[in-house]
């Protein structure tokens, strides 16, 4: 259960950060790619694990609303 608890509490923190990254992301979708990058590397639990990469990122940023980009980079880390 502790576990359980632990991971949804570790989702909830990375949703909210992706949130406020991408509030602003149309006035600088490159500062937001590298933050959302960074964010990425620092919450990934193993190093196989598929990360996005910077160009991938600034891609979706810019044609996707935020919304989009929240639920495609949940279900591209799950």
């Amino acid at each position: 259960m502790y576990a359980t608890m632990q991971e949804h509490l570790r989702e909830s923190v990375f949703k909210t950060a992706l949130f406020h990254f991408l509030k602003n992301s149309k006035k600088s979708p490159e500062r937001t790619a590298r933050n959302i990058e960074e964010l990425l590397n620092k919450f990934s639990t193993s190093p196989c694990e598929c990360r996005m990469k910077y160009d991938e990122l600034l891609q979706l940023i810019k044609t996707s609303s935020m919304e989009e980009c929240i639920s495609y980079i949940m279900d591209k880390i799950s």
